[in-house]
């Protein structure tokens, strides 16, 4: 599964894990973890955030993980984060628009970051 998407998205899955080894079973805790190293190594950007998003693919909540627009939400706001510690003066970073889905729901990068909704 992961080999066919995009690169970031199997960047972000071994980090994430990883991501466990230094904060404990939290999946929040751990995909926010995800975006110190990301964005300092320069692998993850707006783009790939919504590529990320695109492949939880919705899920809502279960007994393990957060539903995928909690974790969205929560990645881009670590993300926002790891960008002001990592590049205090550097330019404001350009929002890409998150991918398309084929499915009855897509999330939608907006001032604020994504959003998830429905057609």
């Amino acid at each position: 599964m992961l080999s066919a998407l995009q690169e970031t998205v199997p960047l972000f899955v071994f980090y994430h894990e990883c991501g466990h080894m230094h904060v404990g079973d939290s999946e929040l805790k751990a995909d926010c973890w995800v975006t110190e190293p990301g964005v300092r190594e320069a692998w993850l950007d707006k783009k790939g955030i919504g590529q990320v998003c695109q492949s939880f693919d919705g899920m809502p909540e279960t007994d393990t993980h957060p539903s995928a627009q909690r974790r969205c939400r929560n990645i881009d706001q670590c993300f926002s984060e790891a960008l002001s510690r990592l590049h205090p003066a550097g330019p404001s970073p350009v929002a890409a628009e998150a991918p398309r889905r084929s499915t009855d729901a897509e999330w939608t990068n907006t001032d604020t970051g994504f959003e998830h909704s429905t057609r």
